[in-house]
């Protein structure tokens, strides 16, 4: 068994009031493989006029530079490692591509645009962040607590992971646990937040997707 102790240096910094709960803020902890839970994302598509789903799309591959090949089978790698992905015999596949970060750096992208066109939207509604800054414009003291790779702590459902098919030179993956891109994913987490945070919730915390204050 792993040994999950936290360091010493982050249970030092950590409040006497959260001391016993130091496990929670492991970068490890944090990259294991959520279970199942009736929280799962879904992914209901349209169907056609026969009633049944639609296909799943299939896109080309985008043409990549040498630095972005590097960072995708980096990205592949690392993924497969904390069994984010799994390979894919999916009938369908999105095209991958790379967004510029503000440091200059590759974001990994899914393009779902084709996908989230055929996906029946999920209506679950975000805070309005006004109502959220006016319940805690008179507070004293406020703790944020972001959520570390928050989607990747919702697992797909299980007959949905194949429509999340992806495809690059290196082969097609699929994702166990809910990819950015995803239309209905914020609308999924938020509800895995609200439902978390139970009886508290605007009561001493708030939440607006992975930020959390207290």
């Amino acid at each position: 068994m792993r040994n999950i102790d936290p360091p010493e240096d982050i249970v030092k910094i950590l409040p006497t009031e959260i001391k016993h709960w130091s496990t929670l803020f492991l970068e490890d902890q944090s990259n294991n493989l959520p279970p199942h839970r009736q929280f799962d994302m879904k992914i209901n598509l349209d169907r056609d006029e026969k009633g049944r789903e639609k296909q799943i799309p299939y896109g080309p591959l985008y043409n990549m530079s040498r630095d972005e090949l590097l960072v995708l089978r980096n990205t592949l790698s690392d993924h497969l490692d904390k069994a984010w992905i799994r390979a894919s015999s999916s009938p369908g596949g999105a095209p991958v591509l790379f967004a510029k970060k503000p440091d200059g750096g590759l974001r990994f992208c899914v393009d779902y645009r084709a996908l989230n066109t055929i996906t029946k939207k999920d209506r679950n509604l975000l805070p309005l962040i006004k109502e959220t800054l006016r319940s805690i414009s008179k507070v004293t003291w406020i703790t944020k607590v972001d959520v570390r790779a928050a989607f990747h702590k919702l697992r797909v459902r299980k007959e949905d992971e194949e429509k999340t098919a992806f495809r690059t030179r290196f082969g097609s993956f699929e994702w166990l646990v809910t990819p950015f891109g995803l239309q209905g994913a914020p609308a999924a987490f938020q509800r895995y937040v609200n439902e978390s945070l139970g009886n508290y919730l605007d009561v001493f915390c708030t939440a607006y997707l992975d930020d959390i204050l207290i």
